[in-house]
C-alpha cells in the first residue's frame, strides 16, 4: 500500500493558499488568504514570502488570483467592498513591489468566482472575464472591453485559456453551451469567434 502521497507545502500564512501559477515544475507562485504572494523554487518543498508593497491593505480578502510570466506577475484581489469589482495589480520585479492597474475592473457587477477566468499569452496580454457576459484584455496598463465582440447568445463565461499558434495567441472560452475559439488577435467582433465543440453535454466549465 501507499502510505504517504500528500504532504504539507511549507506555508504557514494563517490561511489556506488559494491560487497557483505555474512557471515550470520547480517555480510556482501561490497566494494566501491574506493576499500575500509566495514563491517556490523547488517544486513546493519550501516557499518564499514575497511582499505586500503597493497593495492596499484595508479589509479582508475574499477572492484571489495570480498569473506569472517570467518576473512579471499579475495579482487579482477581491474584498467585501469589491466583491463584484476586483482590483488588479502588476509586479515587474518578481513580487518585490506592486502597482495598481485598476480597481473595480468589472463595474458591470458581474460575479468573480474563486476560479478567476483569466490567462496570459506569450506577448504578455492578459485576457479575462467577469464570469457573466463580460470579456476584457489588459495590455500593459490599458484595459480594453471586448464584451461587444463576443459571440451572440453567450451569457456566462466559466474559463479563459490561451494556446499558441506559431507565436499568435488562440483564445478559448468555455461557456454554458460549448467552447468558442478566437485566433484573431483582436477578438473584437463576433465574426472573430468560431464554435469549437457542440452543445448537448451541459455546461463546459474547465479548459486545460
Amino acid at each position: 500500500t501507499v502510505a504517504h502521497i500528500w504532504e504539507a507545502g511549507g506555508i504557514n500564512s494563517g490561511g489556506p493558499g488559494r491560487e497557483i501559477a505555474v512557471v515550470n515544475q520547480n517555480v510556482l507562485y501561490t497566494l494566501a488568504d491574506t493576499g500575500l504572494p509566495y514563491k517556490t523554487l523547488d517544486g513546493g518543498n519550501s516557499w518564499i514570502p514575497l511582499t505586500h508593497n503597493g497593495i492596499r491593505q484595508s479589509g479582508a480578502i475574499i477572492n484571489t488570483a495570480i498569473l506569472a510570466q517570467g518576473k512579471n506577475l499579475w495579482l487579482g484581489l477581491s474584498r467585501p467592498d469589491q466583491w463584484f469589482n476586483p482590483a488588479i495589480y502588476k509586479s515587474v520585479d518578481d513580487g518585490q513591489s506592486w502597482t495598481l492597474i485598476q480597481e473595480q475592473i468589472f463595474p458591470e457587477h458581474t460575479w468573480l468566482h474563486s476560479n478567476w477566468p483569466w490567462d496570459i499569452d506569450a506577448q504578455g496580454t492578459v485576457w479575462m472575464s467577469g464570469y457573466n457576459r463580460s470579456f476584457k484584455k489588459l495590455v500593459g496598463t490599458t484595459i480594453t472591453d471586448l464584451t461587444a465582440g463576443l459571440p451572440l447568445g453567450i451569457t456566462n463565461i466559466y474559463e479563459v485559456k490561451i494556446s499558441d499558434n506559431n507565436g499568435a495567441p488562440v483564445v478559448l472560452i468555455s461557456t454554458e453551451d460549448g467552447l468558442y475559439r478566437c485566433a484573431d488577435q483582436d477578438c473584437s467582433v463576433p465574426e472573430d469567434w468560431t464554435f469549437a465543440t457542440g452543445t448537448g453535454a451541459g455546461d463546459w466549465r474547465e479548459i486545460e
